[in-house]
Formats: C-alpha cells, structure tokens, sequence
C-alpha cells in the first residue's frame, strides 16, 4: 500500500506499506501549514488499482513564542493612566498564531498598579491587558504567559505636570555684607504629591 498527504505533510508506511491481516500502517507527519489534508491509500499496480482518502486537518500547535511583547505607551503619568500592554502568542513553527481564544495571563511581577484583564485569550494570536497607573512614579514588570511560555514588559511611571512648589532657604537671616550667602531650595511637586 502506497500512502501520500496532500497538500502538506508525509507519510512514512511501518513495515514498507505491506499488508499484515490485510492491515498496513503509516504514519503521518504534519506539514507546516494548518490546513486541511487529505490521506490517500493507494494498493494495486499499473493494470489495476483501488484507492481510498481520508481527510485530516493539520491545526496550530500550542504556545511556543511570545512576540511583540511591550507596552503603549512605555511611561505613562501617575494618577489612574493606562498603558496597553500586548503579546503575539506563536505555536511551534514561528509563523503561525496559536489558535484562537488560547488563554493568556497578566499579572504584575513587580511594583504598583491595575491590570486588567487578568486573563483574556488571544484573537489572531494577539491578547491585550490594560495596566493602570498608582499614585507614585516608580515602575512596574508585568508577567505575561501562554501556556508554558512566559516573557516580562516594564512600564514607568512618571510624575505628573508641576502642580505645587515649595520655597525654603537656609538660613532665613544674612547678613547685609555683600559676603554672607543662603541656599535656596525649590521644592516642585504633582497634584499627587511626586517629586517633578
């Protein structure tokens, strides 16, 4: 017995496509396309033949690679912002998307702040989580993982635009000499109380 797939993919008979019981096996190998296929088995010779298909379908494998893994924008101001964090989730051969509504997780690896989502599931292998800023600057590492890849993203968080200052002078009196000094410090501030 002969085996072929078509368009994609191979087939490797076991035992050189003979028959045992009038049984013969092959085994079928993916193409590295996700289509659908056919399987023919074909016995006979040039005089007289009989053939038979089957169809098969070749699907996305699981998570392997996680691509385009960052956050828009990558600071964003204190205070309730947002910042869209996105990953395109591959499957093995490195050029097709994971199947649609393959589970992706978001949760903060470090620092402050909002995510939302916390799980979604991809749509032409691209999931999205909000991430929302706290009151203080500093930054956060948000872990994002789809089966059992994982890859980070930091987002920044910045102070917002002055919104107060503060004028203090050490030592207040000096003398009228020409010589004597004082140090003046501004202290510059947000509506939320962050160093600017």
């Amino acid at each position: 017995v002969t085996f072929m797939v078509a368009p994609t993919g191979e087939a490797n008979p076991i035992d050189g496509g003979r028959t045992i019981n009038g049984i013969a096996h092959a085994i079928i190998a993916a193409g590295m396309e996700p289509v659908p296929a056919i399987v023919t088995a074909l016995v006979g010779d040039q005089h007289s033949s009989l053939s038979a298909q089957f169809p098969i379908t070749f699907i996305v494998g699981p998570p392997d690679r996680l691509e385009s893994v960052g956050a828009q924008p990558p600071q964003v101001q204190v205070g309730g912002n947002a910042s869209t964090i996105r990953v395109r989730v591959l499957d093995c051969t490195d050029r097709w998307p994971v199947a649609d509504n393959t589970v992706v997780t978001f949760t903060l690896a470090s620092g402050e702040g909002t995510l939302s989502p916390a799980t979604t599931t991809t749509a032409n292998g691209w999931a999205y989580a909000t991430l929302t800023s706290p009151a203080e600057t500093g930054s956060a590492l948000v872990r994002i993982r789809a089966g059992d890849r994982e890859a980070t993203v930091a987002v920044t968080y910045i102070a917002g635009p002055p919104f107060d200052i503060v004028v203090m002078a050490s030592p207040l009196s000096i003398a009228a000499n020409g010589v004597s000094t004082s140090t003046v410090l501004a202290e510059v501030r947000d509506e939320l109380g962050n160093f600017v």
